[in-house]
């Protein structure tokens, strides 16, 4: 959401709640009340929260339960870029409380504005511009609201400690409590959920709500309420009817929620293990109690047939169709649900960092590098008695390899369309978790970009490069902080010394999208050329390669060699010079 002062963000206030709702003493302290907690989630005033969910429909469910939770005298205010209806998802009880005026919506007013800068660049500004809007919007309204809730769905933020701080001392300044809503789809990775865990001590409490297959599951990080924290608690909850979201009775009591590590029950199964033919290497018997069927993924449903909570075991050898083992892994996985254990062995090859990270989001529990012996391998597929996939899945396999499949853009770009084709690539990564790498290389003395980038080859699509008058980017896609020194090998074909001066990373998605604000700026200030036509002529007009080597003899060439004998030597006579003087004496005067 872009703010701007005065504007970007408007009130969606019914005409009869513009009566101040001012209440310096409210005895009740507002919580998130939702039915048939054991335990109660209060929202004190001045502290700040975190509430992450995957549906549109819980951030409504969420705000109803604030409302639920709330004094009869207090109000609340909720800032969100949907207009009140959108937002509302049909909550006949948010509806009335806007005609009421306990609730004030600051809806996004901005209709199609496009960002000039990016999320790493507009989050402090955003942040701004938020707390001037609001402050703006306070005054204005002459509320004082006891809970302020904001949708962080498109609002550039990013969270670290100084942005959760300063909106939790706006908490503290204005006594009220802050709660924040993100959205994160389940198949994602936790890096929202890590970095908010890396600035717990900003937040009060830190709350996730998932939904799949119409099963709710609240996880509860930590909470501090008034008899201590709270913390690792999993609770499942249900639709009710109006909308709202409730705890699921317990027929054994509510007294001890069971902890994040709490296993289900032990299925009959839980010790079964099958195995196709090839996941054991060559020399290896059968382990004892485990099952082996043919090398066939179309068959092994039939094989799997009533699987609950059993471990199958798919190789990845020399020659393998990848794609036919990714939907092997999707459909089990859909099929046979969470509890179901699917381990991928590399046997003699192995599998790329990109190919790696789309199976076990497609629903592998575990890959099993190919340098790991008998022993270990055992023990990995031991280790995941009792685990449950812990992701919830695509809505469709080609969706999945759609998000999955680099960008097309591949090799040296202008120095713009490098700053895009990156940002598209960063987005893409957000819903993959596929780290990559961007570079920036300041070439060696004497050297200019133009030098260093015709000994660079690239290859393989998702990766480019680019330059600014004095640094190379090299953007490398799916790539692991390890495999970047033989991948710049691999990419110059010499070392890296005689190239560049020095070497700069950019590992996390921030930290990229930060160096590409940079550059960003830099061109503004003073345009780098595009090197594409020079690039261009110096490949063209490059000579082959000159080698020392002799060149190999074929042996059709060998075979045509005959040997041809030398005519016997005639001898000649051999004149004196005496012969020719006496030829010349006895000659007549």
């Amino acid at each position: 959401m872009k703010l701007l002062r005065r504007g970007i963000i408007q009130a969606c206030l019914h005409e009869t709640s513009t009566t101040t709702m001012s209440n310096p003493e409210i005895e009740a302290q507002p919580a998130l009340a939702i039915e048939g907690l054991p335990f109660e989630l209060p929202l004190v005033a001045g502290c700040l929260y975190a509430i992450l969910e995957d549906d549109d429909r819980l951030a409504a469910a969420t705000v109803a339960a604030i409302l639920e939770g709330l004094p009869t005298a207090a109000a609340f205010c909720l800032v969100s870029p949907k207009q009140p209806d959108r937002f509302f998802n049909g909550a006949t009880a948010l509806d009335a409380a806007v005609q009421s005026g306990r609730l004030m919506v600051l809806a996004d007013a901005s209709k199609g504005k496009k960002r000039a800068q990016s999320a790493a660049t507009n989050s402090a500004l955003s942040i701004d511009a938020l707390m001037s809007e609001l402050d703006y919007w306070s005054k204005k309204s002459g509320r004082r609201d006891s809970v302020l809730v904001i949708d962080m769905v498109s609002l550039a933020f990013e969270p670290t400690a100084s942005s959760l701080r300063r909106l939790r001392q706006r908490a503290e300044r204005d006594a009220q409590a802050m709660v924040l809503l993100f959205r994160q789809p389940a198949f994602l990775d936790n890096r929202l959920l890590a970095g908010l865990n890396a600035c717990a001590a900003s937040l009060a409490g830190l709350v996730g709500l998932h939904c799949r297959h119409e099963q709710i599951k609240l996880d509860l990080h930590h909470w501090c309420g008034r008899h201590g924290m709270l913390a690792a608690r999993r609770l499942p909850l249900t639709w009710t009817g109006d909308g709202r979201i409730a705890a699921q009775p317990e027929e054994q009591g509510r007294d001890a929620p069971p902890a994040l590590s709490a296993q289900l029950p032990a299925s009959a199964d839980e010790d079964q293990v099958v195995a196709l033919s090839s996941s054991l290497a060559k020399g290896e018997s059968l382990p004892a109690g485990w099952r082996q069927v043919d090398d066939d993924f179309d068959k092994l449903p039939r094989a799997l047939a009533g699987a609950i909570a059993a471990t199958v075991v798919l190789p990845f050898v020399p020659g393998t169709n990848f794609d036919a083992l990714l939907r092997c892994v999707f459909q089990l996985r859909r099929r046979h649900g969470a509890r179901l254990k699917i381990v991928v062995r590399e046997v003699g090859a192995r599998l790329r960092y990109s190919q790696e990270t789309l199976v076990t989001r497609l629903g592998a529990n575990l890959v099993v590098p190919g340098e790991i012996g008998r022993g270990r391998f055992l023990s990995l597929v031991g280790m995941l008695r009792g685990q449950v996939f812990p992701h919830g899945l695509p809505s469709s396999f080609e969706q999945a390899l759609h998000e999955a499949m680099p960008d097309q853009e591949q090799g040296y770009l202008a120095p713009q369309d490098f700053c895009r084709a990156v940002r598209r690539s960063l987005d893409r990564s957000r819903h993959t978790g596929i780290d990559s790498v961007l570079l920036r290389l300041p070439p060696a003395f004497g050297l200019g970009p133009l030098d260093a980038l015709r000994f660079c080859a690239i290859k393989r699509a998702g990766d480019m490069c680019s330059a600014d008058r004095g640094n190379v980017y090299l953007f490398l896609y799916a790539c692991r902080e390890d495999d970047v020194g033989l991948t710049l090998e691999r990419l110059f074909g010499l070392p890296m010394g005689e190239l560049f001066a020095s070497e700069e990373r950019f590992l996390a998605a921030d930290a990229i999208q930060t160096a590409i604000d940079r550059l960003e700026e830099r061109l503004a200030d003073a345009p780098a050329p595009d090197l594409g036509p020079e690039l261009a002529k110096v490949k063209s007009a490059a000579p082959a390669p000159y080698s020392l080597a002799p060149a190999p003899l074929s042996l059709k060439a060998a075979a045509q060699l005959r040997f041809v004998p030398l005519p016997p030597a005639q001898p000649s006579p051999f004149k004196l010079r005496a012969d020719t003087a006496e030829q010349e004496i006895a000659a007549p005067s």
